[in-house]
């Protein structure tokens, strides 16, 4: 009887090791792109400070509405510049899913892919306000010059 529980518990711990290791495989590396990631002038341009996990990430920062190119839809729930605040949660290694928040009033569903070329990463994807609007967001890691 006794190989037999050695044995249970060999596979007992190996289907718990196999199960860790597919949850938490969303990479890259839990905190690997903590920081400050930006966009330039762009219909909305961001510049946040990000921390992540390997489940989520999330940050605040400000946003500006009047530095976009000519015709950039006006967004009607957003002044021209202030602060704003993203949760999200990492659905893949790649996918976000969650919620901006702008001036602490204005909430969006936001989804967005994030992309990792070399050291540097970046997201593209959206924020949809609650009459209806679409932002665009596309932001960088690092600082803008």
């Amino acid at each position: 009887m006794q190989p037999f529980r050695i044995r249970l518990v060999a596979v007992a711990a190996l289907i718990t090791l196999t199960v860790t290791s597919c949850a938490s495989s969303t990479s890259p590396e839990s905190r690997a792109l903590d920081g400050p990631w930006t966009s330039g002038p762009i219909c909305l341009a961001l510049a946040l400070n990000l921390s992540w996990t390997d489940a989520d990430v999330s940050g605040s920062g400000t946003y500006r509405t009047d530095v976009g190119p000519p015709g950039c839809a006006a967004a009607p729930l957003l002044v021209a510049s202030g602060t704003v605040t993203l949760q999200a949660h990492r659905t893949s290694s790649t996918a976000l899913s969650g919620s901006m928040t702008f001036d602490g009033r204005t909430h969006a569903q936001f989804t967005g892919t994030l992309t990792i070329t070399g050291r540097s990463g970046s997201i593209v994807g959206s924020a949809v306000t609650a009459d209806g609007h679409t932002l665009a967001v596309g932001i960088s890691e690092g600082l803008i010059p």
